[in-house]
């Protein structure tokens, strides 16, 4: 079986800014859950903060992303995050 990633979730793997500004815009304007996990139920948040990218756990947040999600082994974003303090901060 395919691993199925969804775009927010590959866009921030990539670090592409931009990207995810125009995929956030796109999905509060369809009524897109945000908060959709992949086959781990980690959340775009979950990978934001797992790829060390501050700005899109920055965006994501902004855009209604939940911090308090948890993935199938029981981790928070923010439990992703620890070596990157600037994701750290951003998501406390």
């Amino acid at each position: 079986m395919p691993i199925v990633v969804l775009p927010p979730h590959q866009s921030t793997a990539a670090g592409q800014t931009k990207c995810m500004e125009l995929l956030l815009r796109r999905y509060i304007d369809d009524g897109r859950d945000i908060n959709g996990g992949d086959k781990e139920r980690m959340t775009p948040l979950h990978w934001a903060a797992f790829h060390e990218h501050p700005k899109h756990v920055q965006l994501l947040l902004k855009a209604g992303a939940s911090a308090d999600v948890l993935d199938v082994e029981g981790k928070t974003p923010l439990h992703w995050s620890p070596t990157s303090m600037a994701c750290c901060k951003v998501c406390v």
